[in-house]
């Protein structure tokens, strides 16, 4: 009978210890998982102080001109960018994705108010808004100080590329 006992006993120390690992182990991925969300937040810093939004304009308040496209930059956050580029995207009625006009800039500098760039297309005029591409949006990538290459596509949402 007391071996009987303490074969009981070693079969539910043995399921208490299993237990307790799982528990433990879970608190430590816990841990980890906070601990890279810190560091992806820390890298987020300077990209998420960037973007980019389109602005439709007139070029005199006479509303017999054509209204054109301008983008909005700024960059606040306290460090330049580098390799810097905007792009103008449109999509037509079946869902194709054309650019318009695209912007690159080797460095920009910190800014307390938005830039305004005016796009051209491929003949260097100024991108009228028309029916083809009245929901046009920007996308912009980029690389921060630390090096890390972002993109922010047309809806906002900041990627991480890499090195």
């Amino acid at each position: 009978m007391g071996s009987l006992g303490a074969l009981i006993a070693a079969v539910a120390a043995s399921l208490i210890a299993r237990r307790i690992y799982r528990i433990e182990s879970e608190r430590d991925q816990r841990a980890e998982d906070e601990r890279r969300e810190r560091r992806e937040d820390a890298l987020r810093i300077q990209a998420g102080r960037v973007s980019a939004w389109i602005v439709v304009k007139r070029p005199f308040p006479n509303p017999t001109v054509p209204l054109y496209l301008t983008a909005q930059v700024r960059n606040a956050s306290e460090l330049p960018v580098y390799d810097f580029e905007l792009q103008l995207l449109t999509t037509d009625s079946e869902g194709n994705t054309r650019r318009l006009a695209s912007i690159e800039k080797d460095t920009l500098p910190p800014n307390a108010k938005p830039w305004e760039f005016r796009p051209t297309n491929e003949l260097r005029n100024a991108v009228m808004v028309t029916d083809d591409n009245a929901n046009a949006r920007a996308t912009i990538s980029f690389r921060d100080a630390s090096g890390i290459r972002w993109k922010r596509d047309a809806s906002g949402h900041l990627e991480m590329l890499g090195r």
